[in-house]
């Protein structure tokens, strides 16, 4: 069930590079996740919509989005 973009009002404010970077500087195990969820199907959204139920709709919640994308295009070649 995926939120709409609206409900998170930070989702444009950051490059995925560096919410993959500062994702990455807080706990190498959410990156390990993030890649985990990835390579099991996940998208970045579904991703996105996890992390708010569990956390809710903070600019963690934005930087995870991010850096699940940055992960997702790195894995597909960059697209």
């Amino acid at each position: 069930m995926h939120k709409q973009m609206n409900d998170f009002p930070h989702l444009r404010a950051v490059s995925d590079k560096d919410a993959y970077d500062f994702v990455k500087s807080q706990s190498l195990l959410w990156v390990q996740a993030i890649e985990e969820e990835i390579k099991n199907g996940k998208t970045p959204e579904e991703i996105l919509d996890w992390w708010a139920n569990e956390y809710g709709r903070d600019k963690m919640a934005t930087r995870i989005f991010h850096a699940a994308r940055h992960i997702f295009r790195e894995r597909s070649g960059g697209k």
